[in-house]
């Protein structure tokens, strides 16, 4: 008997242990599980997954970008909140963005033919190719665009060397208004009066190093923010306009002033990981916002004794280990800037967005996954 002694000895230290752990994870951890999950890749057999994805405002519509192999793409249009795809088509090569109308019945995709971007609008319900702008024969280079409000015209980001904003009318391809504005990323306020544009830093490549916000009406910048040097960002304005959210490729969450550019508030909840932020979603009453990180190999949260602990616990439970939180999506309040949850995933491009009552979130996870989560009612 007295040889079991060691290992009985450890059976209950570890059983304690667990058992705090438990009762601590239950109390304060962040985490909640996905109410559905739906295989997506339906109409891209034989694909590497998903590419890029691309929600509508009202989070019930879902674009989804596969790579089908040899430079072709495959495009599919879900419909998530009765897990069903609408249609899907082959739009063919070098698809660089996607974007909803705000009524989500159209979509645009942007081709990149011969060193041209051609931006071509699509059907919703169908796939069925409606309208293509500009002509390829004027060489004009857009590197970025978004939906007006109205649905009738698209706003685009010229570069190369006529540095502009154009507005156009997409059912005609025609242009309906040009200033000049500088920037290769936008992000259109959800009522068409405020725009953000990424700029490049002029001595590096691929490189951001300033954010603009402009009067779309007036033309005119309202206020320039400086950056870090950062490879990637990605861009948000909350409902009602006061708030303007950055996430760069540093784990960073810088939440501006809109109309001043006065920093708010900035969040970095991995103090020693380089994950970049994937994407960005505010709730449709602007009371959260979900920010998407990309995977990090590297541990995230509290000691390794407690980690290890807290993968049986949760293998245990039924749930996978701490794989699926290697790239994580955190809900903040916007008022506290506290984060309230957290989920689980597994794309190195993750990417969210909510349904209309506020219910639920939809989020696209790798490599064919689509997880909706139901959210605690506050």
């Amino acid at each position: 008997m007295k040889k079991f002694l060691p290992v009985i000895s450890i059976a209950v230290v570890f059983l304690v242990v667990s058992l705090w752990f438990f009762v601590s994870a239950k109390k304060e951890s962040l985490d909640i599980y996905p109410r559905a999950e739906f295989l997506v890749g339906k109409g891209a057999a034989q694909t590497g997954g998903i590419f890029q994805s691309c929600f509508s405002n009202c989070g019930t519509r879902l674009l989804i970008l596969f790579n089908a192999g040899n430079g072709q793409a495959v495009v599919e249009v879900w419909d998530t909140a009765q897990q069903e795809i609408i249609c899907h088509i082959q739009p063919g090569r070098l698809i660089e963005q996607m974007a909803f109308s705000p009524a989500a019945e159209e979509f645009i995709l942007s081709h990149n033919l011969a060193g041209n971007r051609k931006m071509t609008v699509y059907r919703s319900k169908d796939g069925e190719k409606i309208s293509s702008f500009p002509d390829l024969l004027t060489k004009d280079e857009y590197s970025s665009y978004a939906f007006m409000p109205d649905g009738d015209t698209v706003l685009a980001l010229q570069s190369g060397d006529k540095i502009s904003a154009t507005i156009w009318s997409w059912w005609d391809a025609r242009k309906i208004r040009l200033f000049p504005c500088d920037g290769v990323k936008l992000a259109l306020s959800q009522d068409g009066t405020r725009m953000a544009t990424g700029i490049l830093n002029p001595n590096l490549k691929n490189v951001y190093n300033n954010v603009k916000i402009w009067d779309v009406e007036a033309g005119k910048p309202c206020c320039k923010i400086p950056l870090q040097n950062t490879d990637s960002i990605q861009m948000a304005f909350s409902p009602d306009n006061t708030q303007f959210v950055i996430g760069n490729w540093a784990a960073e969450v810088l939440i501006y002033d809109t109309e001043t550019g006065r920093l708010i508030q900035s969040l970095r909840p991995f103090q020693n990981d380089r994950r970049g932020v994937t994407g960005l979603a505010y709730s449709h009453d602007g009371d959260s916002v979900a920010v998407c990180f990309s995977h990090n190999n590297q541990i995230l949260h509290g000691d390794r004794f407690q980690l290890l602990i807290y993968d049986f616990y949760r293998i245990f439970r039924g749930k996978s280990s701490r794989s699926d939180h290697t790239a994580p999506v955190y809900l903040y309040n916007c008022q506290t800037w506290e984060p309230v949850h957290r989920f689980g995933l597994n794309q190195v491009k993750a990417n969210a967005q909510f349904l209309p009552d506020g219910s639920r979130l939809v989020t696209v996870d790798s490599p064919f996954i689509v997880r909706v989560w139901d959210l605690p009612k506050r």
